[in-house]
């Protein structure tokens, strides 16, 4: 549906090249904007942020826990899982999107980024983030019911260096892969071991690996390095490094192409979306995600999704409120074809197996919120059992408390919705270039 919308954004297309950045023509977004409403709240178009950006969320909402970080949709392009992973109380869902309804829920004190699925869509593995653990689920006519989980080994040495991140499940369902982002390592857990499996196998892959994935072939795991600039390659029964693959800054989520050999990075500190030749090991592609071409970092690509035909990807842009949408259909000629407003700070991005609807995860929710002091005789909240918070024993609520999150829906767009979103995107936008010469500085400044 959006493959032939590619040249209908002449005004905010950025060109992709590899190993430099082109910019857009000069547009009438980059003219000074009206004066904005001195006050963040509901406005006539949406709600303005503090920051100044405004969030005119498209699609239809449906409200969770902050930071969703993972998103899979299910088969029957109903039913969606979400985990959520913020301050406040961390949840498993299972939504039903065509009701908006959440159907089920499982909640946790600690979790992170990491969710795998397997083929029967009967089982479910969560990571625990700092309980240095991975929940265990059976998904069973719409419930969810806690299962047991891998067992894992103590931890050596301090156990604040034990923070489980990404997990992946192998396609034959027997193999569970766990990273551990603050010791640095990669675990292979044989599911048939024991009563929920059992770690067969650790060694040290990288500085902070975030996310991990499987090579088509089954002959590379691939692992994102937030620390070392880099995507590692990984021998998956051995977990030998085989090679290091530098990219942007701060890589974090990896999608591979379902047709081809490409592996796409999400560099969130570089404004970039890195594309690797898996067969050669090489940086083939550097998408810049930005909605100007000279904004410095500040864009944040955290999150990754492409289309099932495989001709179209899409990018999470967490501080512009939006998603990138690019056209990967031709190697090494990747295009901006437009942009699809958001909630506050997008931090996942998915679609169903139809094609038929893009869902994205909102970080924080589509409003803020004060955080006045408790009155008088106000009962304060009291931490979740086992918590480890305490922040809620100040005299007013912690701002992280404030905050919620989203799941939304949105029908997958037509070349012309998408060029209204993308108009939106841009009027959403405090930015432009000329900001970067015209703001006032009373003294000399970076």
């Amino acid at each position: 549906m959006l493959r032939d919308c590619k040249t209908i954004l002449v005004v905010a297309a950025l060109t992709v090249c590899a190993g430099g950045q082109l910019g857009p023509a000069r547009t009438s977004a980059e003219e000074p904007a009206p004066a904005k409403p001195r006050f963040a709240g509901p406005q006539e178009r949406g709600f303005l942020l503090p920051n100044g950006w405004t969030i005119t969320p498209a699609g239809e909402q449906v409200a969770t826990t902050d930071l969703p970080l993972n998103i899979i949709p299910m088969a029957d392009n109903r039913h969606v899982l979400v985990a959520t992973n913020g301050f406040n109380r961390h949840e498993l869902s299972l939504i039903d999107f065509s009701t908006k309804q959440v159907v089920a829920r499982e909640a946790m004190d600690q979790s992170w980024f990491g969710l795998a699925l397997n083929a029967a869509q009967d089982r479910v593995w969560w990571s625990g983030g700092g309980a240095d653990r991975i929940y265990a689920y059976r998904l069973l006519e719409g419930k969810l019911e806690p299962a047991t989980g891998p067992e894992l080994p103590s931890p050596e040495g301090k156990a604040e260096n034990q923070f489980r991140s990404g997990i992946l499940l192998d396609p034959t369902g027997t193999r569970l892969y766990s990273l551990n982002i603050d010791a640095g390592t990669l675990s292979t857990i044989d599911l048939s071991l024991g009563a929920g499996g059992q770690v067969v196998k650790t060694a040290p892959v990288a500085g902070r690996p975030y996310d991990v994935v499987l090579a088509r072939n089954g002959s590379r795991l691939y692992v994102s390095d937030w620390a070392g600039k880099s995507v590692v390659a990984v021998d998956p029964t051995e977990l030998r490094v085989l090679a290091k693959i530098g990219v942007g800054e701060h890589p974090n989520q990896l999608v591979l192409h379902p047709k081809d050999d490409r592996l796409f990075v999400a560099c969130a500190s570089s404004n970039t979306v890195h594309v690797i030749d898996t067969r050669r090991g090489i940086v083939t592609e550097t998408i810049y995600t930005t909605l100007f071409p000279q904004a410095p970092e500040g864009s944040t690509p955290d999150a990754l999704a492409i289309a099932p035909d495989g001709e179209t990807l899409f990018v999470a842009n967490a501080d512009n409120n939006c998603v990138a949408v690019v056209d990967i259909d031709e190697p090494g000629e990747s295009q901006i074809m437009g942009f699809i407003p958001t909630g506050w700070y997008p931090t996942s991005v998915a679609v169903t197996p139809d094609g038929q609807h893009l869902l994205v995860g909102v970080g924080k929710g589509n409003q803020t919120k004060a955080n006045p002091l408790y009155q008088e005789n106000e009962k304060r909240p009291e931490p979740p059992a086992g918590s480890t918070q305490r922040r809620r024993t100040l005299p007013y609520p912690y701002i992280g408390t404030t905050l919620s999150g989203s799941l939304s829906i949105v029908p997958m767009p037509s070349e012309e919705q998408l060029r209204a979103y993308t108009e939106e995107v841009y009027k959403n936008c405090p930015y432009s270039d000329k900001l970067l010469t015209v703001a006032p500085h009373s003294a000399k400044s970076p």
